[in-house]
């Protein structure tokens, strides 16, 4: 359906009337994927929240100021776009509208359009093999666990005894409890089913995963199973190096965002210290 006639339809609110846009309005979707067909015609793939789970939704949109460049930038978040005119549209990105960020395009026209998940009758195979999937997982919790707290313990206990020390490369007790980006650290990740998931599953941290067949997550669902008993949950070695994989993907992501809300924040000091808990880390 062309934009134009006022419409409502699930969570796509469609604004022809100039209504200030308000929490309330705010119903975003899972933006997935974008293809451009053509100079200024791409294809949209998003996941409505609540939607029926037989379908995937197809956002078709004509626009010479889109850009792709800008679609591949938004991929994989929440966006909303609301319809100002028939020529004029609001593409926001963010989960909540009071934390969103916003672009204004022109456009020559925009249809939704529900797509059916072919392969029906993979469903109930897929639902079934992925119920499996979360029995053996919960049951490899058991094994994984301990051998996580003992990862997360040495990394405490090291922390705690270079401070002692004062081994802090310069940063003052000060510094460590006013930004607490160390002890953030050894709190993050204790939980068993998030650490296993991030073991089996690349895709695993995604609020959604579109599947236009359900055959293909069928498969999918079965690599996890695979990757799954390949794993020894209890090699400490093993666990060691995905925990100081996950330390330094935070703190790399946490040290901008501490120079970025304080003043004075000394970087190289910061990455020395954390440097050297994990040297120290990978020794136990």
């Amino acid at each position: 359906m062309k934009i134009g006639a006022p419409l409502l339809r699930g969570f796509l609110y469609l604004n022809t009337t100039f209504v200030e846009m308000t929490e309330d309005n705010y119903k975003p979707y899972y933006f997935e994927g974008v293809e451009e067909i053509t100079p200024g015609y791409f294809i949209l793939y998003v996941i409505e929240h609540n939607n029926n789970e037989d379908f995937y939704t197809e956002i078709h949109l004509h626009s010479n100021q889109m850009t792709s460049a800008y679609l591949f930038s938004v991929k994989k978040s929440e966006i909303f776009i609301d319809i100002l005119s028939p020529n004029l549209l609001d593409f926001y990105e963010g989960q909540y509208y009071h934390e969103s960020c916003v672009e204004r395009f022109e456009y020559t026209s925009i249809e939704w359009k529900s797509i059916a998940i072919t392969s029906p009758e993979w469903k109930a195979k897929y639902k079934e093999l992925r119920f499996s999937l979360h029995q053996k997982i919960r049951l490899a919790e058991k094994i994984y666990e301990p051998t996580l707290n003992k990862v997360i313990t040495n990394f405490q206990q090291i922390y705690d005894k270079q401070v002692a020390l004062g081994n802090t490369e310069g940063l003052t007790h000060e510094d460590l409890n006013k930004l607490s980006v160390f002890k953030i650290l050894y709190r993050s990740y204790t939980n068993t089913w998030d650490g296993i998931n991030h073991l089996i599953n690349p895709n695993h941290g995604k609020m959604y995963v579109l599947y236009k067949d359900w055959k293909d997550a069928y498969n999918d669902t079965e690599k996890l199973m695979v990757n799954l008993s390949q794993l020894d949950l209890s090699n400490y070695e093993f666990i060691k190096q995905q925990m100081i994989y996950r330390y330094t993907k935070v703190f790399n992501i946490t040290l901008p965002n501490l120079k970025f809300n304080y003043q004075g924040v000394d970087e190289k000091k910061f990455i020395a210290f954390f440097n050297l808990l994990m040297n120290k880390l990978k020794e136990t």
